[in-house]
């Protein structure tokens, strides 16, 4: 009889517990169904929602400790010390070890040309008799040193084949957030992120062929460090604590080294300033504009430009906050002609402009 009691009291229990999931169920759904009604009358109404982040893709694919590697790989392989010359190894005095090093640089071509930071020249000037090259344990002495005359780069020549060298990375497209790695020896590598890429330098007014912005970094590095994204490509050079030249600034230095021995600037002969950074920029001055490339002196009167023209763009290219002047006006060689779309107080209108060479151009 007891066993027969204790089975009806399990089976009411099991019935209330169904009955009371049925229940609950039951309720759930009710409220999701609200939830759900409530939402889609949202979309359709005038409501806005907003986004607070995105997660931006990796550059290349892979672990920290692979990307670490890859750049390991790439730079020590490439990786240039440029040192004074040793007069006789016999002497203690005139051993060499990695702690010499004047400068650090990298490989960019496989018969010897070198790319180094300016400050590694600081000391020792620019004769090329007094300094050596040490690409991994071989020695090399110095045939020519080409300075940039727009950027802190310097080409160097040894006479050496067959190396290993870097591939220039995409350094225009660098975002903030992204992983640099700065080349300091061989056992040296530094690791920060970058900032900033659109970072002020100098005076708001500055020639027209000079760069007015670099990078800035999250750390403080050493100066003339070979800078290396994360797929081993060179992207720059530190430049001073936290800032950094990106390789785009001097890429036409090299390509036109590399191809006429020499490179020449086209130069346009104004003082300008960048319309959308000045925020309290008056209207009636800049005419409207909120970009391009505001010219307050002319200092080469047949540019046909004049103080207070607004510089819309080049041969159809806008400048605007990501595009600056100089980065259009390095494709250009002296001679070369283009068309320049000016804004000033008499609307917008087009002028023919013959580059000169920048460097007979006096500031």
């Amino acid at each position: 009889m007891k066993n027969r009691s204790s089975r009806w009291t399990t089976l009411g229990l099991l019935l209330v517990t169904i009955v009371t999931s049925v229940f609950a169920a039951a309720i759930v759904t009710v409220v999701i169904n609200n939830s759900l009604e409530r939402y889609a009358q949202s979309l359709q109404g005038e409501e806005s929602f907003v986004i607070f982040s995105e997660v931006k893709p990796e550059p290349v694919p892979g672990t920290y400790e692979e990307a670490l590697e890859r750049v390991q790989d790439a730079g020590w392989s490439a990786m240039a010390s440029l040192k004074f010359a040793s007069a006789d190894a016999s002497r203690a005095s005139q051993w060499v070890t990695p702690e010499d090093a004047l400068g650090v640089g990298v490989s960019v071509t496989s018969d010897g040309w070198l790319l180094f930071h300016e400050d590694a020249f600081a000391v020792s000037g620019y004769t090329p008799a007094v300094l050596e090259v040490w690409l991994g344990l071989e020695r090399f002495e110095v045939e020519d040193v080409v300075r940039d005359s727009l950027t802190e780069f310097v080409l160097v020549k040894v006479d050496a084949q067959n190396r290993v060298s870097l591939a220039f990375g995409p350094s225009g497209q660098m975002q903030a957030g992204e992983s640099v790695f700065a080349l300091s020896g061989r056992s040296g590598l530094w690791v920060s992120a970058l900032e900033d890429a659109d970072n002020p330098i100098g005076s708001l007014i500055h020639p027209a062929e000079s760069f007015a912005t670099n990078w800035q970094l999250q750390d403080s590095l050493p100066t003339a460090l070979p800078l290396l994204n994360s797929s081993g490509e060179l992207i720059g050079f530190t430049s001073g604590s936290t800032q950094a030249i990106p390789m785009s600034h001097g890429e036409t230095f090299v390509q036109t080294v590399l191809r006429d021995g020499e490179v020449q600037y086209a130069g346009l002969g104004a003082y300008v300033a960048d319309v959308d950074r000045i925020l309290n920029f008056d209207e009636e001055a800049s005419h409207g504009a909120r970009s391009g490339a505001y010219v307050s002196t002319v200092v080469h009167a047949e540019s046909g430009l004049v103080a207070g023209d607004v510089i819309l763009s080049i041969d159809g290219t806008d400048i605007l906050d990501d595009v600056t002047i100089a980065e259009l006006l390095v494709q250009y060689t002296p001679g070369d002609v283009a068309t320049l779309r000016v804004l000033n107080a008499e609307g917008q209108q087009d002028v023919e402009v013959t580059f000169v060479t920048e460097s007979d151009l006096v500031y």
